[in-house]
C-alpha cells in the first residue's frame, strides 16, 4: 500500500511562495490553512519576497511599506515576528514609532494604546465637576430626579447582611433605569460573602442588567472571623454588572490588594480609599462621566471617582444626614485643594 510522501521544508516554502505570488491579497492565515502550515511561516516567506522584490504581481505594495520611517530603518522588518507585523500595520503605530525613535512595533503599539486610553478618559469640558449630594432613603425615594440612561458608573458599598436584601433589589432597578446602555456603563458593588447568593439574586432583579464578573478585594492585615461557619475572611467580593448588553469595555484585573481602612476613618464602615481608587480607575473608561453612589456613606467612592480626572458629575445619596455632611466636606476639601 502506497504512502503519501511528506513534503520537505523546502517544498513547503516553494508552495507558499507560489501561492503568495498567485494570490498576493490573501492573508497569511488563509494561505496557511490552504497549505496546512503555520501562518507565521507564511509571514516569514512573504517578508522575504517583499524584501527581495519578488512580489512582481503586486500592483501596489502595502501602504505601511512606503512609510519614510521604514525606509530609514529597514532593519525593523528583519526582526519582526507575526505579532510584531500586526502591530506595525496597526493605525498610527509607525507615526508613533517615528515620533519616539523606537524600533519596536509592539512596545510602541502598547504605549500608543495607553496614550489613547488616557485621552479617552480625560474630561473635555475643562470645568470643575458638578457635585450633587443629598439625603434620602432608598426604601422610599426612587431618585426620579436623576434622568434615565444618564449614569456611567454606579460605584457603591451596601450593607452586607441578609436583612438588607431589599436594598439590593432597589439598587438593581436603579441601575437598570439610570445606567447608559452602551455595554461600558457599570454597576460595581462591594459586598460581603455571608449573604452573597441572596445578594446576587437580588442584583439580577432588573432584567436589563447583565452579570459580568465578581472581583476579589484582599485585605491582608484585616480579617473578619466568621466563627459560626468556621471561616476567617481576608477578602470581600465586588460584583460587576452592565445594563442593556454584555460588557464591552476594557479588560480589567479581577484582583485588588488593599491596606485596611485608615484608623482615623470618620464612620465605622468606611472603606479604604485605595480600594475605590482602583475600582474607579478600572471602570471609569470615558471622560466627562457621571458617577452615582446611592449609599455614599462618607463619600469615599465619590472622592475616588473625582481623583481619576474623568468625572463631569458625581451624585451621592445616603439615609444619614451626618454622612451627607461628611461627604460634602471631604469632596469640598478635595476640590479646594485642586484649585491651589
Amino acid at each position: 500500500m502506497s504512502r503519501t510522501k511528506k513534503l520537505t521544508q523546502a517544498e513547503k516554502r516553494a508552495l507558499i511562495k507560489q501561492q503568495i505570488k498567485i494570490e498576493p491579497s490573501l492573508s497569511s492565515r488563509s494561505i496557511g490553512r490552504q497549505l496546512g502550515v503555520s501562518h507565521v511561516t507564511v509571514e516569514k516567506v512573504r517578508k522575504e519576497l517583499l524584501e527581495s522584490g519578488q512580489l512582481t504581481t503586486v500592483d501596489t505594495p502595502p501602504e505601511y511599506l512606503s512609510h519614510p520611517y521604514l525606509k530609514e530603518h529597514p532593519e525593523i522588518l528583519g526582526k519582526l515576528d507575526a505579532r510584531g507585523l500586526r502591530a506595525l500595520k496597526a493605525p498610527e503605530v509607525l507615526d508613533f514609532m517615528q515620533e519616539r525613535g523606537s524600533l519596536s512595533p509592539r512596545s510602541s503599539q502598547a504605549a500608543l494604546n495607553r496614550k489613547r486610553k488616557a485621552a479617552r478618559r480625560k474630561n473635555t469640558s475643562g470645568v470643575v465637576p458638578e457635585v450633587d449630594i443629598r439625603q434620602c432613603d432608598l426604601l422610599k425615594d426612587d431618585l426620579s430626579w436623576i434622568p434615565d440612561d444618564s449614569v456611567d458608573l454606579i460605584l457603591t458599598d451596601l450593607p452586607y447582611s441578609v436583612d438588607h436584601i431589599e436594598l439590593y433589589r432597589i439598587l438593581s432597578h436603579l441601575a437598570g433605569r439610570l445606567l447608559k446602555k452602551d455595554g461600558i456603563a457599570s454597576l460595581v458593588c462591594m459586598t460581603g460573602y455571608v449573604a452573597l447568593p441572596d445578594i446576587l439574586d437580588a442584583l439580577r432583579t432588573d432584567k436589563r442588567l447583565y452579570y459580568n464578573w465578581t472581583l476579589t478585594t484582599i485585605f491582608p492585615r484585616r480579617s473578619s472571623n466568621l466563627g459560626w461557619i468556621g471561616v476567617s475572611s481576608f477578602a470581600k467580593p465586588v460584583i460587576h454588572l452592565t445594563a442593556g448588553s454584555r460588557y464591552k469595555g476594557e479588560i480589567y484585573s479581577d484582583l485588588i490588594t488593599a491596606e485596611p481602612a485608615n484608623k482615623n476613618r470618620e464612620i465605622e464602615w468606611e472603606q479604604p480609599l485605595d480600594v475605590f481608587d482602583e475600582l474607579a480607575k478600572r471602570f471609569l473608561q470615558q471622560g466627562d462621566s457621571v458617577v452615582l453612589d446611592p449609599c455614599c456613606g462618607s463619600g469615599t467612592s465619590l472622592l475616588a471617582s473625582l481623583r481619576t480626572g474623568s468625572c463631569a458629575k458625581v451624585i451621592g445619596t445616603d439615609i444619614s444626614n451626618d454622612c451627607i455632611k461628611i461627604s460634602k466636606r471631604r469632596i469640598a476639601d478635595y476640590l479646594d485643594g485642586q484649585d491651589e
